[in-house]
């Protein structure tokens, strides 16, 4: 198995009910919260909206997602309200930033 295969939840954090994973195809690096646990490498940055990834969540809150995607995001994302104690799962192999934030519900707006 690659790092690519090997960076999703059941994989990382098998024993937390709460896991969000994302694989960066442009540098070849996994970055993964299990429950408490932060497992994010150092050379996390702000991606265009249009950049490949692979995302795995399990049982994790839309406001978790949002927070995480947030810090590879160049734009700035919202919650709406109501849905932000919601809970996500899903896994989706190369797909883009933008459609992932689009997928959970989030909203996008200008940073700063």
């Amino acid at each position: 198995m690659t790092i690519e295969d090997d960076c999703e939840c059941n994989t990382i954090c098998p024993q937390y009910q709460h896991c969000i994973c994302i694989y960066h195809h442009d540098e070849g690096y996994c970055d993964c919260t299990c429950g408490p646990l932060q497992i994010l490498s150092e050379r996390a940055a702000k991606r265009p909206s249009h950049s490949i990834i692979n995302i795995c969540v399990k049982g994790a809150e839309l406001s978790a997602v949002a927070e995480f995607l947030s810090r590879y995001s160049e734009e700035e994302l919202f919650i709406p309200a109501a849905r932000a104690r919601t809970k996500i799962s899903l896994e989706i192999k190369k797909t883009t930033l933008a459609s992932v934030i689009e997928h959970v519900g989030l909203r996008v707006g200008l940073p700063g």
